[in-house]
């Protein structure tokens, strides 16, 4: 098993999805990633294997990749994402996500939020930022935390600007559901 190891941002006790999704790339750099799907809070660093875990409380995502040339997903990888049990976030790192914030234009009528040029941050932080930035103004009323559970890219998914994402529906405020466009 390969281990993983991360920083918790800001005032965060757990690791954000875009930091397992920029790893997961960097890790399986000649294989595409279409879906991430994450099971509970991560809070301890993580090992990926690409057998399930036996207990389904170890189990903090499952990821799908498929070859870059592959077209369709017979043959893809499924990696499992354990905890470590032996292995915490030892400090935490500044994170700004309202610098992503600042540089978007928030169109509730549309419910949809755009960034125009890159933040200085990663795609996904920018992604999720965003995201997390329209639900709380496309969903004010109500008031809880909002975490990045899944995501489902095509093959037309590629790092451009603008960037803009779009509130398409909840389900009772437990899960949410938002499209990301970009030129």
């Amino acid at each position: 098993m390969q281990e993983l190891n991360f920083n918790f941002k800001g005032e965060r006790t757990y690791i954000q999805g875009p930091d397992v999704y920029n790893a997961l790339l960097k890790t399986y750099p000649n294989l595409k990633l279409f879906e991430l799907s994450f099971h509970q809070l991560m809070t301890q660093n993580i090992l990926l294997s690409q057998g399930a875990p036996k207990d389904e409380k170890d189990l903090y995502f499952i990821a799908r990749f498929k070859s870059a040339q592959e077209l369709n997903f017979k043959n893809e990888l499924r990696i499992f994402g354990l905890k470590n049990p032996n292995s915490k976030p030892s400090k935490s790192i500044i994170y700004e996500e309202e610098k992503i914030i600042s540089k978007s234009s928030l169109d509730l009528a549309k419910q949809e939020i755009t960034l125009s040029c890159p933040s200085g941050f990663s795609f996904m932080e920018e992604i999720i930022a965003l995201n997390k930035h329209l639900l709380l103004n496309v969903l004010s009323e109500q008031k809880s935390k909002w975490y990045f559970a899944k995501l489902n890219l095509n093959d037309e998914f590629k790092e451009k600007y603008p960037l803009k994402l779009r509130f398409k529906s909840h389900f009772n405020f437990l899960l949410t559901k938002s499209e990301i466009f970009h030129s």
